[in-house]
C-alpha cells in the first residue's frame, strides 16, 4: 500500500524509513525493485507513454488512408535523406564482363608498368609558367642562385614553390569561376634553363586563351585535405567550399562559383576553420574576420556567395590573405609606400562590414595595390609597371600600428607604379 499510494519515489522512501525504521540504504534497495513502478509518478509515465503511442498509431492510420498527405510526408523524408547522403558515389557498378576485363588487365600489369610515386618540386612564375623539377635539380639551382644571385629567365621570375609528389593533383582556378585538376605526374619535366610549361596548356582546349585567365593554382596535398576554399569576386562576393569537392575532377572541370553578369573571380585562398581572413581595398581599408560557419557558411557550388566587404564607388578589392591572429601583413601602395603591421592591429569584425582605414596616403592619387602575409625572416619581391624588380628584406621595415605611417624608401622611378 505504501508504494502503491505514494505520489513518487522520494515520498515512498521517507514513509518506509518512518514506519519500519529502515536506513537509507535499505529503503533505496526496496525502491530499486520493480515495485517502484507502482508509485503514482511511475504509473503516470506509463500512462503518458501509452497515450503517445495510441496517438501516433491514429496519425499513421490517417496517413495511410490519405494518399495526398502520404506523398507529402514521403517527399519530405526523401529530401532529408538527400541532404544527408548526397555525397559522390564511391563504389562502381560493373557488369560481369567489365569486372572480368578489369581483372585480366590488372593480372597482366607488370611491376615495370606501375608508376612509382616520386617527389617533385613545382615552381610557378609571374608570367604564368610552371616548372617541374626533381628535388636534386631544384637544390642545385638554388645553390647556383645563392652564388651568382637570382636570375630571371626571359624577364620572368618565380612567385611560388611547392614540394609535392607525382600522384597528387594540381588545382587550377580561372576568372570565370571554373576549377580544373591535373595530375602532377602529367606535367612535363622541365629541362635545365628552360622557361617551363605554360599553365594554360594544362587546361582543356576550351579553356585556352589569355594566361591571365588563371587566378590561382596550388597542390591538393594531404596538409590541406581538411581545409576549405575561400573564393572572392571583383564585386566583393565571398564563398566557402570544402576542398574535398575538387578532387578527381573530369576534363570538363567544375563550376565552383556562379557569377553575376560583369563579375569575375579574383582570389582563391585555402583556409582552415579558426583562421582569419584579411581583405584589403584600393582605398586603404582592411577587414579582418574569422573563418567559421557563422561568418562564412559553407555553400553549394551553384550559390553566388554573400557580401564580403562594402566597397566605395572608386574602390576595388586588391588582396585577400588567410592567416593566424599572431601573424603580420605587409602593405604596398602604387607610389611605393610600404607598411608592415600585426594582424591583431585590425579589429576583429564581421564579414560584410566596412572595415578600418589601415593605410594613410601622402597624395590623393595614391592607392593600395598589394597585401601579403609578412615574416621578419622573409623578403618581398616588388614589380613596377615597367617590369623593374626589387627585392625588399622585411627586416628593413619597422612594425607599425593601424594608425602608423608608411615608409617611402620603396619609391619607384619617376612616372612608374608598383
Amino acid at each position: 500500500d505504501i508504494l502503491r499510494n505514494a505520489p513518487d519515489g522520494s515520498t515512498a522512501k521517507v514513509t518506509l524509513q518512518q514506519r519500519f525504521e529502515f536506513s537509507d540504504r535499505q529503503a533505496d534497495a526496496i525502491l530499486s525493485m520493480p515495485l517502484r513502478r507502482l508509485t503514482g509518478l511511475e504509473r503516470q509515465k506509463l500512462q503518458d507513454n501509452y497515450d503517445q503511442l495510441t496517438q501516433r498509431m491514429q496519425e499513421l492510420h490517417e496517413l495511410l488512408n490519405n494518399r495526398r498527405e502520404l506523398l507529402k510526408v514521403l517527399k519530405k523524408d526523401l529530401r532529408t535523406l538527400k541532404r544527408k547522403y548526397t555525397d559522390q558515389r564511391r563504389t562502381r557498378i560493373q557488369t560481369e564482363a567489365e569486372r572480368a576485363k578489369e581483372s585480366k588487365r590488372l593480372a597482366e600489369t607488370t611491376a615495370d608498368e606501375v608508376e612509382v610515386e616520386q617527389a617533385v618540386v613545382l615552381e610557378f612564375t609571374h608570367r604564368g609558367y610552371i616548372r617541374r623539377l626533381t628535388p636534386r635539380a631544384f637544390k642545385r639551382q638554388q645553390s647556383q642562385e645563392t652564388q651568382n644571385g637570382a636570375t630571371l629567365i626571359e624577364g620572368d621570375f618565380t612567385v611560388k614553390v611547392q614540394t609535392t609528389k607525382t600522384k597528387q593533383e594540381l588545382l587550377i582556378l580561372t576568372r570565370s569561376g571554373k576549377a580544373y585538376t591535373t595530375l602532377i605526374g602529367d606535367i612535363p619535366q622541365t629541362p635545365r634553363n628552360s622557361r617551363g610549361t605554360p599553365l594554360i596548356t594544362l587546361l582543356p582546349s576550351a579553356a585556352h586563351g589569355d594566361p591571365e585567365t588563371i587566378v590561382e593554382q596550388f597542390v591538393l596535398s594531404d596538409a590541406i585535405a581538411n581545409h576549405d576554399l575561400i573564393l572572392l569576386t571583383r564585386q566583393g562576393r565571398i564563398k566557402r567550399l570544402p576542398l574535398t569537392e575538387f578532387a578527381n575532377l573530369t576534363g570538363r572541370g567544375l563550376t565552383a562559383l556562379k557569377l553575376k553578369e560583369g563579375d569575375e573571380l579574383l582570389y582563391a585562398v585555402p583556409a582552415e576553420t579558426g583562421e582569419h581572413l584579411v581583405l584589403a581595398t584600393s582605398g586603404g581599408r582592411m577587414l579582418r574576420f574569422e573563418v567559421n560557419d557563422q561568418q562564412v557558411p559553407v555553400q553549394s557550388r551553384t550559390a553566388q556567395g554573400s557580401a564580403a566587404i562594402r566597397l566605395g564607388k572608386q574602390e576595388q578589392l586588391i588582396g585577400c590573405v588567410a592567416l593566424q591572429v599572431k601573424d603580420e601583413v605587409f602593405l604596398v601602395s602604387a607610389n611605393g609606400y610600404g607598411k608592415r603591421m600585426p594582424a591583431s592591429a585590425l579589429r576583429l569584425a564581421n564579414c560584410g562590414d566596412l572595415g578600418l582605414q589601415a593605410m594613410q596616403f601622402a597624395t590623393k592619387t595614391d592607392t593600395l595595390v598589394g597585401v601579403t602575409p609578412a615574416s621578419p625572416a622573409t623578403d618581398v619581391t616588388l614589380l613596377t609597371d615597367a617590369d623593374r624588380l626589387v627585392v625588399l628584406p622585411l627586416t628593413q621595415v619597422a612594425v607599425q600600428g593601424k594608425d602608423g605611417g608608411a615608409i617611402a624608401s620603396l619609391s619607384p622611378t619617376s612616372a612608374k607604379k608598383w
